[in-house]
């Protein structure tokens, strides 16, 4: 089933419109041209020449924070954002209406919003990496060495945490930081040593794990290191680093050089334990549970991010710390994105062994979802676990659209779609379209890298190019 963002427009005008808020403290007032509709609509305008790097928000809490490529972090009140919206989504029903009776007054658009922001950091010579809300907490990696922490909403000074250096960064360009769940790593490009922090105990780890000259880190999860590894033959080998005991433990293989992947992460298989698997596709469904994870974008000190067949592991890799019931979903060819169950990654390669590796089928795929046509591509996609649900940011550079999908069948079912027999059985699983908002606000480069989260159940927040958007499902 689909839904067009202008099927649901009339839903929000039913909702009342909020009372007035108290002003947050040690806050001072943003003004910006409005850009969008009620539902959809700008709600952090961005500085030109500092685009947001990351952010992160707290529906329940009701704020939303902000990290900046110039290091400034800010703090935004959502229900400010919220009452200016929903004034502009009464003011556009109410237009739609009079523009159905005759001699009806045309309603002006304000053309200025406000609301209130709060500098927690003022901009530095450093960038902001990642920043987050936690326990009303609000953290922020700024550069390769420093994390900052504000220990509620209302303080007005941090605590500063400071990475020991274990070696000396060669340059900007080559130190990635990275941020999976409750730890943060640092590792060099042409180097072999890093150090993890974990954010819960404040305690810094270093680790050794040879990262080659021609190589991209490309996502962290808090226990495994993704890496991807160019060759002297051009094959690309996406490594599978395990950082707690620094051993290589699978890789993926890409013969074809032509294509493009990105967007790796790890994310937890809903399907691991289902018999469907095992039997109908001869899958080994892993034992092991993961954590839950919390998959953020790569992250370098320059800019903002971002065929193999399942064969038999030696025993030292197959234990449960190393086989967990997780899956890789990445994006290929720009609209193609495709999940692979942790069974269906290969023996761990070098590159020096991957020379003498025969070629290899492909491997299996859980699910596959062609999500646009040719002329389209992904910008940014996340991915919730716990419903099985896929929401993609798509352009053809003219109109952007967001979709959601269903992974797999028991997440289309939940969702109350009736699936035929041949959807039931499809191997890999196509995907089922959920919602569909098109012609969303905002402006988009294909290439350049955009942001999507849901935050709660009915809030979609993304990154264009004027800054921070937010959609009403």
């Amino acid at each position: 089933m689909s839904t067009s963002s202008d099927s649901a427009a009339s839903a929000t005008s039913h909702a009342a419109t909020p009372a007035p808020v108290a002003p947050m403290p040690h806050s001072f007032p943003r003004v910006y041209e409005c850009v969008g509709t009620g539902r959809n609509a700008l709600a952090v305008p961005q500085i030109l020449g500092d685009p947001f790097i990351s952010f992160d928000a707290d529906e329940e809490a009701g704020y939303l924070v902000t990290g900046s490529a110039v290091g400034a972090v800010c703090l935004w009140r959502l229900d400010h954002i919220a009452q200016v919206m929903l004034g502009a989504a009464t003011e556009h029903a109410d237009e739609r209406t009079r523009s159905n009776q005759p001699n009806s007054t045309p309603i002006e658009w304000p053309a200025q919003a406000e609301v209130a922001c709060r500098a927690l950091s003022p901009s530095s010579d450093e960038g902001v990496k990642h920043v987050w809300l936690q326990d009303s907490q609000v953290f922020a990696v700024v550069g390769d060495v420093h994390v900052k922490v504000w220990g509620s909403w209302h303080d007005a000074t941090s605590q500063l945490k400071r990475f020991e250096r274990t070696h000396e960064y060669k340059s900007c360009k080559e130190t990635y930081t990275l941020k999976g769940g409750s730890r943060i790593i640092v590792i060099t490009v042409g180097g072999n040593e890093g150090v993890v922090l974990d954010l819960e105990t404040m305690m810094q780890t270093p680790v050794r794990i040879p990262i080659p000259v021609q190589s991209t880190p490309m996502h962290y999860d808090g226990r495994h290191l993704l890496l991807m590894v160019l060759t002297a033959s051009g094959t690309r080998l996406l490594q599978v680093w395990e950082v707690s005991t620094e051993r290589l433990v699978r890789t993926l293989v890409f013969e074809k050089r032509h294509r493009q992947y990105w967007g790796f992460q790890l994310v937890p298989d809903r399907n691991a334990n289902s018999q469907h698997n095992s039997a109908d596709h001869g899958v080994t469904s892993a034992s092991a549970s993961s954590a839950p994870l919390t998959s953020q974008s790569t992250t370098s000190s320059s800019s903002s991010s971002s065929s193999t067949v399942p064969s038999t592991v030696p025993s030292s890799t197959t234990s449960a710390s190393s086989s967990p019931s997780k899956c890789l979903v990445y994006l290929c060819c720009g609209s193609t994105i495709k999940f692979l169950p942790w069974s269906s990654l290969g023996a761990a390669l070098t590159p020096q062994s991957a020379l003498l590796e025969p070629p290899r089928p492909p491997p299996f795929l859980s699910t596959k979802i062609r999500t646009n046509k040719p002329q389209a591509r992904v910008l940014a996609f996340t991915y919730d676990s716990d419903v099985g649900q896929l929401m993609t940011l798509s352009s053809d550079g003219n109109h952007a659209k967001i979709k959601v999908w269903a992974v797999d069948a028991r997440a289309a079912r939940q969702a109350g779609v009736t699936l035929t027999s041949e959807q039931e059985h499809a191997s890999p699983f196509p995907g089922v379209l959920l919602s569909k908002y098109r012609h969303i606000a905002g402006s988009f480069k294909i290439g350049y890298p955009y942001v999507i989260k849901k935050i709660g159940s009915r809030l979609i927040f993304y990154t264009a190019d004027e800054g921070i958007f937010i959609l009403r499902m």
